[in-house]
C-alpha cells in the first residue's frame, strides 16, 4: 500500500489512489482523477495502517460502482445508528446548552453532509450516486435529531454496526482497564472524532483510572464510582488550567495543589465534559463487544444540571 502512502511538507500524511480507467466516467461518484483523503498523523506506522484500512474501502467503493449497486433498507439503518453515534460522541467531547441545541446540532453539521453521505456509504462499500447519497444524508439528518433526544435525557445510543474489527490486547483476563481502553480508542479507527476529542478523553481516562485505580477493569466499574469520581471533579480548582504542567498531575495531586474554595470548583459543563468521555469510552468497548451488551453503562445519566444563562 505504499504507493498510496503521500506526505506533505508539513509532514503529515495522506492517502492519494487514481480512480480506475473504466470509473473516471462516473462524475457523480467521483470528483476528480484522485481519491485523496488526509489521516490525520505523522507517525508512518500508524499511517500505513490506516492506508490499508482505506485501500480496502476504496476496492469495495470500485466493486459496488461497477455494480452500479443501490442502497438498501437495511443499509440505510446502518448509516443512521452510526451516524447517530458518532454525533453523539461529539455533542459529549464538546456539549451544547440552552434552548438553541439542535438548531446548532444542525448548523455544524449541514455544511459537511454531503460528505458524510459520502463517507459512509464508501465505508460501507457502497455507489455514492446521487439517489444513494441523498437518502444518506436524509437517515445521517434522523440520526442527528435521535442523538440530540438521548443527549438531552443522558442516554447512551444503542449499539451501531461496525465497519473494521478491531484487535483490543488486554493484561487481564477481566477485560480491559480504563487506561487500556482509552489507548486502544485513540487508535481505532472506527471512531469518527479528531485527535484533540481523542486526547481530551484520554485525559479524562487517565484521571478517571487513577480514581478507581489502574488495574481495574472497565466492567467492575459502578455507577458509585462514576458519581464519586465526578464528586471529586467538584471539588478541583478551575485554575488549575493555567498550569503548564496540569496534564501531568494525577488526580489526587490536583485535589492537593488546586482544592476549590467554597462555591469555586469545576463547573458542571466541565464535569460533564469528563462524564460524558468516559460514557463515550464505555459504550464504545459494548459496541465492540468487550463488554457484555447487556452491560449498563455507569456513567449513563450522571451529568450535572448547568445553570442557564441570564
Amino acid at each position: 500500500m505504499a504507493q498510496y502512502l503521500q506526505r506533505r511538507k508539513s509532514g503529515a500524511y495522506y492517502f492519494q489512489r487514481r480512480v480506475p480507467q473504466d470509473l473516471r466516467q462516473r462524475r457523480d461518484v467521483f470528483k476528480g482523477q484522485f481519491i485523496e483523503e488526509y489521516l490525520g498523523t505523522s507517525d508512518k506506522a500508524t499511517a500505513k495502517r490506516k492506508v490499508a484500512a482505506i485501500n480496502e474501502r476504496c476496492e469495495r467503493t470500485f466493486e459496488a460502482v461497477r455494480r452500479n449497486e443501490q442502497i438498501t433498507v437495511q443499509e440505510l439503518a446502518r448509516i443512521r445508528l452510526v451516524a447517530q453515534f458518532e454525533i453523539h460522541a461529539i455533542m459529549m467531547a464538546d456539549p451544547l446548552d440552552g434552548p438553541d441545541e439542535v438548531a446548532d446540532a444542525l448548523e455544524q453539521l449541514l455544511p459537511n453532509l454531503e460528505a458524510d453521505a459520502r463517507r459512509h456509504l464508501e465505508r460501507a462499500g457502497l455507489d455514492c450516486s446521487e439517489r444513494n447519497l441523498n437518502e444518506a444524508m436524509r437517515v445521517i439528518l434522523i440520526g442527528t435529531l435521535g442523538a440530540q433526544s438521548l443527549f438531552s435525557q443522558g442516554l447512551t445510543p444503542p449499539e451501531p454496526p461496525s465497519y473494521e474489527p478491531l484487535v483490543l490486547e488486554t493484561t487481564g483476563s477481566s477485560g480491559p482497564t480504563v487506561l487500556e481502553a482509552a489507548d486502544a480508542y485513540e487508535k481505532a479507527s472506527d471512531v469518527a472524532t479528531t485527535e484533540k476529542t481523542r486526547h481530551q478523553l484520554k485525559q479524562s481516562a487517565r484521571l478517571f483510572a487513577d480514581h478507581v485505580g489502574h488495574r481495574k477493569p472497565v466492567a467492575a466499574v459502578t455507577g458509585r464510582d462514576a458519581v464519586a469520581f465526578l464528586d471529586r471533579l467538584a471539588k478541583i480548582n478551575p485554575d488549575y488550567r493555567r498550569d503548564p504542567k496540569s496534564s501531568e498531575l494525577t488526580l489526587a495531586q490536583l485535589e492537593e495543589f488546586y482544592a476549590a474554595k467554597k462555591s469555586k470548583g469545576l463547573a458542571a459543563a466541565t464535569i460533564n465534559r469528563h462524564a460524558g468521555h468516559i460514557r463515550v469510552l464505555i459504550a464504545w468497548l459494548i459496541k465492540r463487544h468487550e463488554l457484555p451488551e447487556e452491560h449498563r453503562n455507569p456513567f449513563d445519566k450522571k451529568s450535572r444540571r448547568v445553570k442557564s444563562k441570564g
